[in-house]
């Protein structure tokens, strides 16, 4: 079990593991090598070499009975037994979260391979860690749903089915780029980033549900829609963008993981966001099929004679 955990890649060799098997065995072979030089001297057959513990209450002695080492009277009384004790294993390359939770995880299945000696791995930051360990299926399935509820929410205002899949597209590519941004940026895959991809989430509609919103609400070729819909909203979203980053400015210079991690989030959304509203969702609205976008008027749904027609007063 203890080569196993040491030959992990991010587990140094067994001189950096702490564990006084190592240093009890030594003992226990020069005591050994004594008994068998006045076993020779007296003539008698010298028994080889066995690990036991018959000396090891004058090794703890030695010791003066370290706490990490547990030698106490078993089921038969007078006879001793080691019940416990604790052994560190050093590792490399634990600065970040993520790789000491990763390591963590692999030194557990190492230990559930030897459930007869009933180990168990301890951190002093294991809640955390654990937590680690979970965001990322969490973050996942938080993600997807908050974008389904978009969905549900913009298909209540935007009677299309194909407008609303683009929106859950520009959504779900919003929150992609923003996990891929935070990640080149520094940010740890940690419960504190999990809650502001969350949040960060609610933001990226405002960047393209108003865009898509106004569009499906005019009348005319897409590109006429377009150029209303931006002229109308571009305006507003870059004054809302800009402002918000200007709030979350002065929050960069505070020396906290936590709030620095939220700023950094409300940067990337708007950023992000404002490309995807200003820029990707008017290209693909503009490949939209005219028979595909929703009329407000039912009279734009007439051919052109039809149209004249029925603008001629009636004599």
């Amino acid at each position: 079990m203890v080569s196993e955990l040491e030959a992990l890649p991010e587990s140094y060799s067994r001189e950096r593991t702490v564990l006084w098997l190592v240093a009890y065995e030594k003992y226990d072979r020069s005591v050994h090598g004594v008994n068998q030089l006045f076993e020779m001297l007296a003539l008698n057959d010298a028994a080889e070499y066995r690990p036991s513990y018959s000396n090891l209450e004058t090794f703890l002695e030695q010791l003066l009975h370290p706490p990490i080492i547990k030698y106490e009277e078993g089921a038969r009384l007078g006879v001793k037994e080691l019940k416990a004790f604790q052994m560190t294993v050093i590792a490399k390359n634990m600065s970040e979260w993520a790789n000491r939770a990763e390591y963590v995880e692999k030194c557990r299945r190492v230990l559930e391979r030897f459930p007869e000696y009933n180990a168990t791995i301890f951190d002093g930051d294991s809640a955390i860690l654990d937590l680690i360990l979970t965001v990322r299926k969490d973050l996942l399935g938080s993600i997807a749903v908050t974008v389904a509820c978009m969905a549900t929410v913009c298909l209540f205002f935007i009677s299309n089915k194909i407008g609303v899949l683009i929106i859950t597209y520009i959504i779900s590519s919003i929150c992609f780029t923003l996990v891929g941004v935070l990640s080149w940026w520094g940010a740890d895959m940690d419960p504190v980033t999990m809650v502001d991809v969350l949040i960060a989430t609610g933001f990226s509609v405002d960047y393209t549900a108003h865009i898509a919103y106004h569009f499906y609400s005019e009348t005319g070729p897409a590109a006429e829609r377009l150029a209303r819909s931006l002229r109308e909203m571009s305006g507003p979203m870059l004054q809302a963008g800009g402002s918000t980053v200007l709030c979350m400015l002065p929050l960069v210079f505070v020396p906290t993981y936590a709030i620095v991690a939220f700023a950094k989030t409300v940067f990337v959304v708007v950023s992000v966001g404002l490309f995807h509203g200003l820029f990707l969702l008017p290209v693909l609205l503009s490949f939209m099929p005219r028979k595909l976008c929703h009329r407000s008027r039912d009279a734009d749904l007439l051919p052109a004679p039809h149209k004249a027609l029925q603008a001629k007063p009636l004599i």
